[in-house]
């Protein structure tokens, strides 16, 4: 916005628009040849500059992104799913957040059913990077095949939209990708966590109108489907696919990196010959079997390490590492063990 000075030097503007500002500009009905008066529209005297029908898809478009989601300058990396969520069995998630120092940890929570016994009647808590991440993952899989996802909806596609499909797909990608929540949002009506599964229901209007397709389809909706389930990941959560490995879009494993990066410090300490695994562990407040546990590290073979940095390896790689009580030397019997081979590089 254009930055203005006050008659008494006040300074306002010269910043990006905020959210609510936006919605107030493209809700304002000035703009359609109407006015507002004690809460009601009226026919102004004046010329509209947008015509009643891109004013009512506005419109609609505006209230289908408002519920469910807020940001601004204390909603930063707001619920990306917030009231599309739903548990198999019924139940709602809702956006929560924790704070450790500084730093807010959200969450997706499912309260218990009534009535309910077993693993329903206990409330189900998902990180929502790790649910946000993975929705992501499965529409962008999905558009990558655009023409079969709009096949599978049962839409008739003329030769002239099948030129510019691609690249209108390839658009789309990228901005779900961003996890754009208005692109998210228009796409996505309904997102289904099971124990063993994640179901996300795509909307078929939305997506002939993101894809500039002007054909109708037979189905409402389009069901994307992908195998997941939590995990225990040493103190965090995560959601992982059924041979173990990320969920959600592949990213280093942080923890992992810097636990590589400490090994190679104490294994280059302990080559000198001055140091010995009791001094560096008193020195590091640790014990000297977890010194002598992530020294180990240093031996691990390349294809294992690279799979760490490439966020590809299985969420359980720090217990297994670190855990046990034996780890090969051999760096076949790694990949066997951490299940990686070549083609997973």
């Amino acid at each position: 916005m254009p930055q203005r000075v006050s008659g008494s030097g006040r300074i306002t503007g010269g910043r990006k628009f905020t959210r609510g500002q936006i919605y107030k500009i493209l809700s304002n009905p000035v703009y359609a040849g109407k006015i507002v008066h004690h809460g009601k529209v009226y026919a102004g005297r004046h010329s509209p500059i947008v015509s009643d029908a891109l004013w009512e898809t506005v419109r609609q478009r505006l209230e289908s992104n408002r519920q469910g989601y807020h940001s601004g300058a204390k909603g930063s990396g707001a619920a990306l799913l917030s009231g599309l969520l739903w548990t198999s069995d019924g139940g709602r998630f809702k956006s929560n957040h924790a704070c450790k120092g500084k730093k807010r940890y959200r969450y997706y929570v499912a309260d218990p059913l009534p009535n309910r016994v077993g693993p329903s009647s206990m409330a189900l808590r998902v990180p929502s990077r790790e649910m946000d991440s993975a929705v992501i993952q499965v529409i962008c899989e999905a558009l990558g095949d655009p023409l079969g996802l709009l096949l599978d909806a049962g839409t008739v596609i003329t030769p002239a939209e099948v030129e510019n499909i691609r690249t209108r797909a390839d658009a789309l990608i990228a901005a779900v990708h961003s996890a754009d929540p208005f692109t998210v949002r228009f796409l996505v009506r309904r997102v289904t966590f099971s124990p063993s599964s994640l179901e996300v229901e795509i909307d078929t209007k939305g997506l002939l109108e993101s894809l500039g397709i002007t054909g109708e389809a037979s189905q409402t909706t389009c069901v994307l489907r992908s195998v997941a389930r939590l995990a225990r990941t040493g103190r965090a959560i995560r959601l992982v696919q059924h041979n173990g490995r990320s969920a959600s879009q592949p990213r280093p494993n942080l923890a992992m990196v810097q636990h590589l990066l400490k090994a190679r410090e104490w294994w280059e300490q302990l080559k000198g010959g001055n140091v010995r695994v009791a001094d560096i562990a008193r020195h590091s407040g640790v014990s000297d079997s977890w010194v002598s546990r992530m020294v180990r590290l240093n031996f691990l073979a390349p294809s294992v390490v690279e799979s760490i940095v490439a966020g590809s390896t299985s969420a359980q790689i720090g217990p297994i590492l670190l855990q046990h009580p034996a780890l090969p030397l051999l760096w076949v019997e790694q990949e066997n063990l951490l299940g990686i081979s070549q083609k997973n590089q």
